[in-house]
């Protein structure tokens, strides 16, 4: 029988996936407007579209493998069923991560300064660079979940059912061999935080050594561009917050093999089910141009 934190899971689930995915489909919208429009996209945009398109399929697979496992618990058996969404919902977790990262790089190549040569050949080369990375990171992140289904193992807790046969979702626990486990931790997660990390304390140490420099020159603080590309250091900061926020409550959840039994495990479910939409929500906040579409429509709202 469904428990109740399964069943407030579930419809929170519902309602939030419905918010996320209209976030993201403002995101590619209002891009695609600009696009018909003439304007082109910048390497920026395409970025953020991707982000948005990716969360969209990542939010759609967790809610379908949540109405599945709650209404049919029983196909845990079948190996080829869990098989199938553990390597969708797999790649788009990490390849997010991945996609994270490789805004934060691009910002870093884009914003800071330094005359290194090896930084210098990847800032003349910026849009070929973030590009191939994004491409190895979604080669990547796929291979990495197709693995899952040689090294991930769903089955009844203890190999045993209730009473009726049906086997109940709080018996049922994720069994992940110690190699594959080794691999996503550092390869799905920890290398693209730490590139993000690097990142952004390359680029905040930029920007403080660029503000420090014309406050005492004589041409004063005037510093053309600097609040976008303080804004823009802010768009990394955030995100970054959100990633490790969520890679803390996905492994409580793994540790409990999804067996919500407190009021922090609960918590940790709820925020894993929200990372899409509030990943959509602090771009579209963090975006000049998404958010001044944004109070438009608000504005426009109001007056009819």
């Amino acid at each position: 029988m469904m428990t109740f934190s399964w069943k407030f899971g579930f419809i929170f689930a519902v309602i939030e996936c419905i918010i996320g995915v209209l976030f993201s489909i403002f995101i590619i919208i209002q891009n695609i407007l600009d696009w018909k429009r003439g304007r082109g996209l910048s390497l920026c945009d395409k970025i953020l579209v991707l982000m948005a398109v990716n969360n969209i399929c990542l939010q759609c697979d967790m809610n379908v493998a949540t109405f599945l496992y709650i209404v049919f618990p029983s196909m845990v058996q079948y190996k080829n069923a869990y098989s199938t969404l553990s390597v969708f919902q797999i790649f788009q977790f990490y390849f997010s991560f991945w996609i994270t990262a490789g805004l934060c790089i691009f910002y870093c190549l884009r914003i800071a300064s330094f005359k290194h040569r090896l930084f210098i050949q990847l800032k003349l080369n910026i849009s070929d660079v973030v590009s191939r990375f994004l491409m190895l990171a979604a080669v990547g992140s796929f291979g990495i979940s197709v693995l899952s289904i040689w090294h991930i193992e769903v089955a009844p807790s203890n190999e045993v059912m209730n009473v009726s046969g049906v086997i109940s979702l709080n018996d049922v626990s994720i069994l992940l061999s110690p190699s594959y486990k080794v691999l996503t931790i550092v390869v799905g997660c920890c290398v693209p935080f730490l590139l993000t990390i690097l990142s952004i304390i390359l680029t905040l140490f930029s920007l403080l050594r660029h503000i420090r420099t014309m406050k005492y020159s004589q041409a004063g603080f005037s510093i053309p561009g600097m609040a976008a590309h303080i804004q823009a250091a802010r768009i990394m900061v955030h995100p970054t917050v959100l990633y490790a926020a969520f890679y803390i409550s996905e492994v409580c959840l793994l540790v409990s093999s999804l067996n919500i039994d407190n009021f922090g495990e609960l918590l940790s479910l709820i925020f894993v089910l929200i990372y899409p939409t509030a990943q959509s929500l602090i771009i579209i906040l963090g975006n000049s141009k998404l958010r001044s579409s944004c109070l438009r429509m608000s504005q426009c709202r109001r007056h009819l």
